[in-house]
C-alpha cells in the first residue's frame, strides 16, 4: 500500500484537556488526499499496514500507538495531517476523548493555515505590482543606452520570477538572427562592484538556438518544465 505518512514538519506539546500532554507533529507539506477523511488511532504500530517503521529507524523513536487526522481548511480541503504519537501516561491508545479535542483544535488549525496562506499569496502580489510599476516608469521616464535599459529590465525579471540566471537575446531584423546576447546570473547581483554596474554581461554563452529560435520564429510562449526531456535543448550550451 502507498504510504500516506509525511516526514515530520513542525513539533509542539499542547494539552488535551486533562492531565496528559502529548507530542504533537504537523506537516504541512503537500499530501495526498487519502487523509481527507480518515481519523484513526490504533493500539499497536505492528497491526496497520500503513504504518512506516523506517521514520522510527530514521529518527530512532519507538511508535507504539497515534491518532492521525486531516487539517481541513473552511471549504473542506486538505491543509495538511496532524498526527499524535504515544499516549503518555502508559501503553493504553487514545480515546475518543481524545479524538474530539484534537478533532477540534484542528478545525482553528485549518482556519490559520488558510489566513496564513491568503496574506502570503496577498504579499507575493503586492510585492509583484510593485516591481512592474517600478520597471513600467524605468522604461517610459529613463532615457539611456540599450545596455542600460536591458540592465535594468533583467534586474526587475530576476528579483520579479526569482530566477537564477536571466538573458535577453535581440534580434537583428536584417539577418534575422540573435545580433546581441546579454546575460544576468544572481551571482553578479551579488559581487562587489554589483552597485557600480550599469550593463548586463554581453555575448558570455552561447546561444541555445533551438529553443531561443524556436520562440523567435513563432512567437510563441515555452514554459519546460525538464529541458533534457525536449528534443530542442542543446546540453552542450551553458545556459
Amino acid at each position: 500500500m502507498r504510504n500516506c505518512f509525511p516526514d515530520y514538519a513542525h513539533s509542539k506539546q499542547v494539552s488535551t484537556g486533562q492531565t496528559n500532554k502529548v507530542k504533537v507533529y504537523v506537516s504541512f507539506k503537500r499530501i495526498f488526499n487519502c487523509f481527507k477523511n480518515i481519523r484513526f488511532y490504533k493500539r499497536t504500530r505492528t497491526k496497520d499496514d500503513r504504518f512506516n517503521s523506517r521514520v522510527d529507524q530514521k529518527t530512532g523513536y519507538t511508535t507504539h500507538n497515534m491518532l492521525c487526522m486531516p487539517i481541513l481548511d473552511v471549504d473542506g480541503e486538505v491543509k495538511g495531517v496532524a498526527q499524535i504519537i504515544n499516549k503518555c501516561g502508559g501503553d493504553e491508545p487514545f480515546t475518543d476523548a481524545d479524538e474530539k479535542v484534537f478533532s477540534r483544535y484542528l478545525q482553528f488549525c485549518g482556519i490559520g493555515l488558510r489566513n496564513a496562506e491568503l496574506y502570503e499569496r496577498s504579499e507575493l502580489e503586492n510585492k509583484r505590482n510593485q516591481v512592474l510599476l517600478d520597471l513600467a516608469r524605468m522604461v517610459f521616464e529613463e532615457q539611456s543606452t540599450i545596455e542600460h535599459i536591458v540592465y535594468r529590465i533583467m534586474t526587475h525579471t530576476q528579483s520579479l520570477l526569482q530566477c537564477e540566471r536571466c538573458q535577453v537575446l535581440l534580434v537583428d531584423e536584417n539577418t534575422k538572427t540573435f545580433s546581441r546576447v546579454f546575460d544576468l546570473d544572481v551571482n553578479d547581483m551579488n559581487a562587489e562592484n554589483a552597485d557600480a554596474r550599469k550593463s548586463p554581461f554581453e555575448g558570455r554563452f552561447p546561444i541555445n538556438v533551438g529553443i531561443t529560435g524556436y520562440v523567435a520564429t513563432t512567437g510563441e510562449t515555452l514554459n519546460i518544465p525538464d529541458v533534457l526531456q525536449d528534443d530542442r535543448f542543446d546540453p552542450s550550451v551553458s545556459f
